[in-house]
């Protein structure tokens, strides 16, 4: 068998579980996943492994799968008998009774091995790989890298203190290490984190408890409140707190901290959001806004009264003293008492979960499909996955634009600008779910409870919270409040406070994770900085792209693709209309599909937009060359008359060819290209996810042909 595996050992240091824990958290971590393995208690063995495959012959099927075994081949490079290690007698083939090894054979050295993530002792706290091997999404293939930091028991290892490299001859790679997403989440985390502890909690199975040097210490009850939090704020020097309940009214936290219950007279009014506003208690429900003033109810608007439904789920004070709403089929302006706009149609999404008016006036909606803009005269700015904006689960004011934040990150638009950028050391944490600005200063909550400090010029603080309540968890961030020195955190189990002192003595140590990692990962802390928008990048003018084969494919926001065509021949380039193995380079936008999948198989380079703007740029020739003026064809039967006067619509997503390239041939040969099926529509010509165009044709007995069919049909 092959040699397959260079690996080497590093970092090795041993701690309590306790110890542990912490350094985990101070790596930007969720403790939830490793809490209940870690509480186990025994001495753990913090590890980095580093990996290399040159010819896998066997596979793994998981990341911890492979580490384990390159643990247990350690051990046995240390002096471990083989099938006697402690890593070996760990995992036995489960025959017979539970427990019991079959014939002693150790399931770990044989493929039938198998543990997962719930299933392993070991917690991996990072993990990196490149793949350059030819094997598609397999981590196994040739010429391919892992580097990965794990938490693994001494117990099953004690021996490989000293062992720094061996080769492995057996265990090959993981078939999944184990895709990108999860690549993404346990990335090293690009920012200063910081350890804090919590100084009040409040949740309705343990009451209101507060912390001392002496831990947690139960001050009082929490009223009947649910463990499902949905809004917070600051009204009448107290903290308010909707939660999940069907109670009358939300819970008051006033300076004692105890919370009381408000009876609003809502009559099972169902509770969604909330704020303070001159004087009065705003609330939005199932029902919709009700306006509290001097413990009645001063105001009520619903359906009747205009808006779009009668839920309200977000709201957002205008500049006029107004309202912005979202509910879950549009958004309505509230002006002086009366509901003067309605939108429900032309949305990201019409389901609206959160709302903000900008300090520029700037109304932004949105839900879990995407951000609208809302600009003067009525014009609606769409933000969706084109944009890589999709998932949406906050949407903050942030440095003269907003950020948006969502399961995979957060992602910045600038004002009256049409696209999002990505934002250095943000990428690798949490989308962000709310937030507010204090004299320079930016407080946000994500979605995972973390709380970030950002200030430019500055690395991203990331705040970890080392000392949960009993029997809860710092996950799922909803919102957030400052009152009387506190900063109060809206979390899926309750209400968690910390003092503004705290963060600030925080800020005057070191950072906890700078402490555990090497010089080469904290230069990788860098200052933040929003990004250039509208610049391009300077390297890209560096391109050679003369006498080069170039394929453009995608949606590009700021460019034509067919003037992209005529500057890239303007440097020189051959354009081709297809990627294969001649093609140099590949210019990719949003929804490249199939033609950027073959380019990264076939190792070809691929640049984007920016890059593209930037050739262009460095050429005052190829700024100043055009594309062909479009003439309007001349209609002609093609050679079998197939689609001369015929109706024909066009749907879904294409491959080769667009749908707007596809409608101008059919014009060309003669075709009237219509936008809705119907009985009269002749062919529908369905690419992926066609949707109902595709079943309504189908209901018709409509002839349907695929794009390949189109093309065939054209050609010959």
């Amino acid at each position: 068998m092959s040699e397959m595996m260079n690996v080497s050992l590093s970092d090795y240091a041993e701690f309590d579980a306790e110890t542990a824990l912490r350094r985990y958290l101070a790596r930007g971590r969720d403790e939830e996943c490793a809490l209940e393995k870690l509480a186990k208690g025994g001495t753990w063995i913090e590890l980095r492994i580093h990996a290399s495959t040159c010819h896998p012959d066997a596979y793994c099927d998981t990341s911890e799968e492979l580490f384990l075994r390159l643990i247990a081949e350690a051990s046995l490079a240390a002096g471990a008998q083989y099938g006697k290690s402690a890593m070996a007698q760990h995992f036995v083939e489960k025959s017979g009774k539970k427990g019991k090894a079959a014939s002693g054979e150790s399931e770990l050295w044989s493929m039938g091995f198998s543990v997962t993530d719930s299933t392993s002792p070991l917690i991996i706290v990072e993990l990196e790989f490149e793949d350059r091997g030819p094997d598609g999404p397999y981590a196994g293939g040739r010429d391919t890298t892992v580097e990965a930091l794990v938490l693994v028991p001494k117990a099953l290892a004690p021996d490989i203190s000293e062992i720094g490299a061996f080769d492995s001859a057996a265990w090959g790679g993981a078939r999944r290490l184990d895709d990108a997403e999860r690549a993404r989440q346990l990335a090293p985390v690009r920012a200063e984190v910081r350890l804090i502890p919590a100084s009040v909690a409040i949740s309705g199975k343990h009451g209101v408890r507060h912390h001392s040097d002496a831990g947690w210490k139960k001050v009082g009850p929490a009223s009947g409140m649910d463990n499902y939090v949905h809004g917070i704020c600051v009204h009448d020097d107290a903290v308010y707190v909707i939660d999940a309940s069907k109670a009358k009214g939300p819970l008051r936290l006033g300076d004692d901290a105890k919370p009381e219950r408000v009876d609003l007279g809502l009559k099972e009014h169902s509770l969604s959001c909330m704020t303070s506003a001159e004087g009065a208690l705003w609330i939005g429900g199932a029902k919709g806004l009700v306006e509290f003033r001097e413990g009645e109810v001063a105001g009520r608007w619903d359906k009747k009264s205009g808006l779009v439904r009668n839920d309200v789920s977000a709201m957002a004070r205008t500049a006029d003293g107004g309202w912005f709403l979202g509910s879950g089929g549009g958004v309505s302006l509230l002006r002086e008492g009366e509901v003067v706009e309605t939108v429900s149609k032309g949305l990201a999404d019409s389901k609206i979960r959160q709302v903000l008016v900008g300090s520029d006036g700037l109304r932004w909606s949105a839900g879990q499909k995407g951000v609208t803009r809302h600009e003067a005269g009525g014009k609606l700015e769409v933000f969706q996955s084109r944009q890589n904006i999709q998932g949406v689960v906050g949407v903050v004011e942030f440095q003269g634009g907003v950020l948006v934040g969502s399961l995979e990150g957060s992602r910045y638009i600038p004002a009256n600008d049409d696209r999002s950028y990505a934002i250095d050391g943000l990428e690798t944490l949490p989308g962000v779910v709310a937030g507010f600005e204090q004299c320079g200063v930016y407080w946000l909550l994500t979605i995972a409870g973390q709380l970030l400090r950002i200030v430019e010029g500055e690395p991203i603080r990331v705040f970890v919270f080392d000392n949960p309540p009993p029997g809860a968890s710092v996950t799922s961030g909803y919102g957030m409040a400052m009152h009387a020195g506190t900063l109060y955190l809206a979390l899926h189990w309750g209400v968690l406070g910390v003092e503004i002192d705290t963060l600030v003595a925080a800020l005057e140590r070191p950072a906890d994770n700078l402490a555990i990692v090497s010089e080469e990962r904290a230069a990788k802390i860098v200052p933040f900085q929003l990004p250039s928008v509208g610049a391009t990048k300077a390297v890209a003018a560096s391109v050679d792209v003369v006498g080069k084969k170039v394929c453009i494919t995608g949606r590009f926001s700021r460019l034509d693709r067919a003037d992209a065509s005529a500057k890239l021949e303007a440097l020189g380039a051959k354009i081709a209309g297809s990627v294969g193995k001649q093609t140099d380079i590949l210019f990719a936008g949003d929804r490249a599909g199939s033609k950027l999948a073959k380019a990264e198989q076939l190792g070809i380079e691929i640049y984007g937009e920016d890059e593209l703007l930037a050739l262009i740029a460095a050429s005052p020739e190829a700024a100043a060359a055009e594309a062909p003026a479009k003439t309007k064809p001349t209609p002609a039967a093609d050679a079998s008359g197939r689609f001369a006067g015929k109706k024909v619509v066009v749907t879904g997503t294409m491959q080769n060819m667009s749908r707007a390239e596809i409608s101008e041939k059919l014009a060309s040969l003669g075709a009237e290209v219509m936008s809705g099926v119907s009985k009269k529509t002749d062919f529908l010509i369905a690419g992926a996810k066609a949707g109902s165009k595709l079943a309504k044709a189908k209901s018709l007995d409509v002839t349907v042909i695929s794009e390949d069919e189109f093309i065939a049909a054209i050609r010959a």
